[in-house]
C-alpha cells in the first residue's frame, strides 16, 4: 500500500499544483491531502492539531517549517503519540526532484521506516 501524506498549510500552491499534475498523467498517483481542504483540518490549524490529525489519518506531513516542528513532534511522541512521519522539505529543492522523491518514498517504502521521526527530503 502506497504511503500517504498531507500537505502543510504553506505548500497549498505550487507543490500541491505539481501533485495534482502528475496525478493526472500517470499511473502511481500520490495520496496527498492538504491543510484546508478536510472538514476537520482547517486553515489556521496549529501544527500540534496537525500531527493529531495525521497521526489519526496515517499521513506523513509534508513541510518546510523545520524551526519549529522537530519541537512540535518531539512534543506530540513525549505525550504518548505516535507519528506516521514528518517530511522537512530543503530549500532550493527543485520540484522535478521533489516529485521523484514522493513516487519513489511513497511506492518504494513501507509506512513503518517514516514513523515517528523527522526526514529531511534530500
Amino acid at each position: 500500500m502506497p504511503l500517504r501524506f498531507v500537505l502543510d498549510e504553506h505548500l497549498r500552491g505550487s507543490v500541491w499544483d505539481l501533485i495534482q499534475r502528475h496525478n493526472l498523467l500517470r499511473e502511481d498517483p500520490i495520496d496527498v491531502a492538504r491543510v484546508g481542504d478536510p472538514e476537520d483540518l482547517p486553515l489556521s490549524i496549529s501544527d500540534p492539531q496537525i500531527l493529531q490529525w495525521a497521526e489519526r489519518e496515517r499521513r506523513i506531513l509534508i513541510s518546510r517549517d523545520k524551526s519549529t516542528m522537530p519541537t512540535h513532534l518531539a512534543q506530540h511522541l513525549a505525550a504518548g503519540h505516535h507519528s506516521p512521519g514528518v517530511m522537512i522539505l530543503k530549500p532550493h529543492l527543485s520540484m522535478p526532484r521533489l516529485l521523484d522523491f514522493l513516487v519513489l518514498a511513497a511506492y518504494a517504502s513501507e509506512p513503518h521506516e517514516w514513523e515517528n521521526r523527522i526526514s529531511f527530503v534530500p
